[in-house]
């Protein structure tokens, strides 16, 4: 089952700029794209400048006030940072625009309690107050985080997710044809040009009339109107990294627990690292304590992680010594009280993939990655075993097969004279 979460940051691109240049504050700032209002900050919203106005209407509204054209350069540092946190909750992560990205959170026991940690960690650590979605598609997903996505979630969020989820379609229902996005703008004014004003009253309509007005295109309608969706969320972030953190509510202290959220990583990392077909030697570990304390290990394996056998060994190794360093580092005392009752809870624990490398593998079958030699050797097998049953002109390899005489001469004559 797919749990997709919608992430955007409000406000994300006067944020940015008056972080470089703290004295654009005191001014009304806007942000235009295309001749269109793309973000504003206080003081523009107090003028009644808003997203999505004409940049000529804006310029009448605040004469004094400031307007940078948006360049994409200028915003990937700020962008950067809060992906990064994004890319701590989960190991696929696709940006949308610079301000908004898409989260696959299916690999989580608790995807709703994620969303909350994900938006308490902008909070605290970006100073982000994000407006969240989830849903089992994308496009419902973002739809739901601009109808009841609130800034801050909490529980009255968590019920509003949980109809998106559960009932897409009753959540449809009562929302204005305008919000069935995957169905193309055009087709949306048609429809509400025949008096269907809502999604509910689309999904009351029996495919067979919609063929009748839209042809081709009806199923996609009747499938957008029921909540229903295929397209997937990918592994887009970061670009030449894998990362991926898993959190314990109340804290982790039992084997059980570790193990459960070590296996739930490995699994995660084999799966980004099989999406980009690469394979890292250089894992970064970090484990977060109770305390607030947080301990950093970094080792570079001498056989690369390719997959999730290989994912979890590394990482429990590494903590392993993590766990060690925690104790290692107390007083007699206190390390010998600490090894009578415990170790301290962990609360988080986040991995990093950098310096990744292409994979030096090939795909033999399904069940798993073999390397060159061994799918040579596998091959010429099973090539003695089919002469040696049905005899040696029952299997030919192409490169025994006889040339015609006329590609023998044009070859003698190519090498001769260096004709191509």
């Amino acid at each position: 089952m797919h749990y997709i979460l919608h992430v955007q940051v409000p406000g994300f691109y006067v944020r940015a700029l008056e972080q470089a240049d703290p004295s654009l504050r005191t001014a009304a700032l806007v942000v235009h794209r295309e001749n269109a209002v793309l973000d504003v900050n206080v003081r523009a919203a107090y003028a009644r400048v808003a997203p999505g106005m004409s940049l000529a209407e804006a310029k009448l509204l605040v004469r004094d006030g400031v307007f940078r054209a948006w360049g994409e350069e200028d915003y990937r540092p700020a962008q950067a940072e809060w992906l990064d946190v994004c890319a701590e909750h989960s190991s696929v992560v696709e940006p949308g625009e610079q301000d908004e990205a898409y989260l696959d959170l299916s690999a989580h026991p608790e995807p709703l309690d994620v969303a909350i940690c994900l938006a308490r960690d902008l909070r605290e650590r970006q100073g982000i107050h994000a407006r969240l979605g989830m849903a089992r598609v994308k496009w419902l997903a973002k739809l739901a985080c601009s109808e009841c996505g609130r800034v801050d979630p909490s529980v009255a969020w968590e019920l509003s997710m949980r109809d998106a989820l559960e009932h897409p379609e009753a959540f449809l229902c009562p929302l204005p044809v305008r919000a069935l996005l995957p169905v193309a703008p055009e087709d949306r004014k048609r429809l509400d040009f025949l008096g269907y004003k809502t999604a509910g009253e689309v999904a009351a309509l029996p495919l067979e009339l919609l063929k009748s007005q839209f042809g081709a295109r009806a199923m996609g309608i009747f499938q957008a109107s029921r909540g229903q969706g295929a397209e997937s969320v990918r592994a887009l972030w970061p670009k030449d990294a894998v990362r991926a953190g898993a959190r314990f509510p109340g804290g982790a202290r039992t084997a059980d627990q570790l193990d459960a959220g070590l296996r739930s990583l490995a699994k995660r990392l084999a799966g980004s690292l099989q999406a980009k077909e690469s394979q890292a030697s250089l894992v970064e570990f970090e484990i977060e304590l109770d305390s607030g304390r947080i301990e950093k290990r970094k080792r570079r394996f001498r056989r690369p992680l390719t997959g999730e056998r290989s994912a979890l060994s590394a990482l429990g190794l590494l903590l392993e010594e993590a766990l060690r360093g925690t104790v290692s580092e107390l007083s007699d005392s206190e390390a010998s009280f600490e090894r009578q009752n415990g170790f301290e809870s962990i609360v988080a624990i986040r991995v990093s993939l950098p310096d990744l490398e292409k994979a030096s593998r090939a795909q033999n079958d399904l069940s798993g990655f073999y390397s060159r030699s061994a799918r040579s050797q596998t091959a010429e097998s099973a090539l003695r075993s089919v002469r040696a049953a049905y005899g040696d002109e029952s299997v030919r390899i192409a490169g025994e097969l006889p040339q015609p005489r006329r590609m023998r001469v044009l070859r003698v004559w190519r090498d001769a004279t260096g004709w191509r």
